[in-house]
């Protein structure tokens, strides 16, 4: 026996469907050029919901200095690491302004007791709104 959907079960699957495919749109910027493919070389990138990190490595490498570039789409008012896996408390990462809404700043994570570390950046922009997103540091490209 076939149970029909109820109306309640039809409109949360609806509105699930719906918050997914809304929330999945890719942050698209038409100033954003992908650095990546147009050097021809890897590097890493995190999507925020309002902003773009390019990394100028293809993976974030202790003792390692890394360039960054984030591209926004509102003023950018502070950025920080915190570690999820480790104690390592807030680590804030100084950036200066390239361009309008083009940011630039360079990171250094330490070498910590475990081999692959797991962060969480966080971006806070003037208005209030935070945005973050996860990436992992590693001691070289063996923990792969």
């Amino acid at each position: 026996m076939i149970k029909k959907p109820t109306l309640l079960q039809i409109l949360l699957f609806t509105s699930v469907l719906v918050f997914f495919v809304k929330g999945c749109k890719p942050f698209d910027n038409p100033a954003i050029e992908d650095a990546c493919h147009s050097q021809g070389t890897q590097c890493l990138q995190l999507i925020f919901t309002d902003s773009r990190a390019v990394f100028d490595h293809s993976f974030l490498k202790a003792e390692q200095i890394t360039k960054m570039e984030i591209v926004a789409t509102k003023p950018i008012e502070k950025i920080w690491l915190e570690a999820t896996n480790m104690q390592m408390g807030s680590i804030p990462i100084h950036f200066e302004e390239h361009k309008a809404l083009n940011y630039q700043a360079t990171l250094l994570v330490g070498l910590c007791s475990e081999p692959v570390m797991e962060w969480v950046m966080y971006i806070r922009y003037q208005n209030g709104s935070l945005d973050q997103q996860t990436v992992r540091s590693y001691w070289s490209s063996e923990y792969l």
